[in-house]
């Protein structure tokens, strides 16, 4: 199940990130204009991650990935919404935000739900979930974007983001026994 999950939340800058810069340039942005936004995405994870990711270890990794998919999707629904530079800007802020705050949570999520000898295989998984992602993400996005609306694919982040913060929500309890299981067989093992 958190694989699927994984996969819906991968979805979201997958879409939003192949038809952004074909946004902005129907919007009336130039190629410049769309590298610099992209490049406050680096500047983000350069300064951010080193204490985002201390910050948000001392939470619940559950509410931690929850926060990162509202705030994901609330990036991508601003960049449908933004009208200048600076509110794009602010948009790749916000799905920088929950970048950082998913990336480690969900490693560690899998590490600890997963038996010593079969971590390599659980977080095998993960990242094929965010590989199809990569696959069916762009190639969705293009198309929503152009074929039904801009707004359409837009809203549709928030609404996938709404899912997935809400499907993380409900699978909660069985990721914990999951870890509290994993981590007493390791005791036993010791």
């Amino acid at each position: 199940m958190f694989v699927i999950i994984t996969f819906g939340f991968v979805l979201l800058p997958m879409q939003a990130g192949a038809t952004l810069s074909a946004h902005m340039t129907w919007q009336g942005f130039t190629p410049t204009a769309y590298g610099i936004v992209m490049g406050v995405n680096g500047i983000c994870i350069i300064l951010l991650q080193p204490i985002l990711t201390v910050w948000s270890a001392k939470f619940d990794p559950t509410r931690v990935l929850v926060g990162a998919t509202i705030i994901t999707g609330a990036g991508l629904v601003v960049h449908g919404l933004a009208t200048s530079m600076i509110i794009h800007v602010i948009a790749v802020v916000l799905w920088t935000l929950g970048e950082i705050l998913d990336s480690p949570t969900r490693s560690t999520i899998v590490a600890n739900m997963a038996p010593e000898d079969a971590r390599g295989r659980y977080q095998g998984a993960i990242v094929m979930s965010w590989g199809a992602a990569q696959l069916v993400g762009p190639k969705l996005g293009t198309w929503v974007w152009e074929y039904e609306s801009p707004l359409t694919l837009w809203l549709g982040c928030a609404v996938l983001a709404a899912v997935v913060a809400l499907s993380l929500i409900v699978t909660a309890p069985g990721r914990r026994r999951r870890v509290s299981l994993a981590t007493n067989r390791a005791r036993e093992a010791s």
